[in-house]
């Protein structure tokens, strides 16, 4: 059904592109779960957020984990990162991203801004082919180009990343944070992602930013895999189990 259309109620609406349904979700199921799940977890562990601060603030090596999501585009990885940013403690967390010095370096080559190819929007849909052109051209120089730049001085106990793609970013995080490292995975049907925008493209899709992680290609030993559906109910139980897998690397 097309933007504002729906005459849902629920939550189930799995049509991203509906605004009220979108909206109807994010402002009523997600909070109050998440509100729900956040009080469980502090319940376990007798704490206060993610981890004790005298955890996060010890003498050990930071990051302490690494926490790394991946997924084809239109997946929701940033719906889900923007999910989990907000369950941890920005003193605790920071975060990268591999795309970020081929965003900029197009952005300056287009004159463009680099805050409007970092977002979430339509935006960027019109350098996706240059992004992965210049991508793909450095990593044929050196696989690990971009993970060296992107991961220099990390200085919080936690470190996200909300864009694995490529086996040469996954070879890195596994040879610097192999003991320390969470690995999660988003999938959804194309069906659904076509109502986010999606619309297999050549040259992008069967590109290896796009392919390189799939199974019949390598692999990964996914810690957590997520099917996004549409039904956001789904998530604070998710983010549950995301946040108690943090937790662990924390207490070490």
């Amino acid at each position: 059904h097309g933007r504002g259309s729906c005459t849902q109620r629920s939550a189930s609406c799995a049509t991203r592109g509906c605004q009220r349904c979108w909206q109807l979700r994010l402002a009523l199921v997600i909070p109050l779960a998440l509100h729900a799940a956040s009080a469980r977890h502090r319940r376990r562990t007798g704490r206060s957020g993610t981890a004790v601060r005298a955890s996060a603030e010890s003498a050990q090596e930071n990051p302490r984990v690494v926490v790394a999501i991946s997924g084809k585009r239109k997946t929701g990885k940033d719906y889900f990162y923007d999910l989990l940013m907000a369950q941890l403690d920005p003193e605790l967390a920071e975060t990268r991203r591999f795309a970020t010095p081929i965003k900029a370096h197009i952005a300056k080559k287009f004159g463009v801004s680099l805050a409007e190819l970092e977002t979430s929007g339509s935006f960027k849909e019109n350098f996706r082919a240059k992004f992965y052109e210049y991508d793909l051209a450095e990593r044929a120089k050196d696989p690990f180009v971009f993970a060296r730049e992107v991961l220099q001085d990390l200085q919080k106990p936690i470190l996200v990343i909300s864009d694995l793609r490529q086996i040469g970013d996954y070879q890195y995080l596994q040879q610097e944070y192999a003991d320390r490292l969470i690995l999660i995975r988003l999938e959804a049907a194309q069906a659904l992602r076509a109502t986010r925008g999606y619309r297999f493209t050549e040259g992008v899709d069967d590109s290896a930013v796009e392919c390189d992680l799939d199974a019949d290609r390598i692999t990964v030993p996914w810690t957590l895999r997520f099917e996004n559906d549409g039904d956001d109910s789904k998530w604070p139980g998710r983010l549950e189990r995301v946040m108690q897998e943090i937790d662990r690397y924390l207490k070490e």
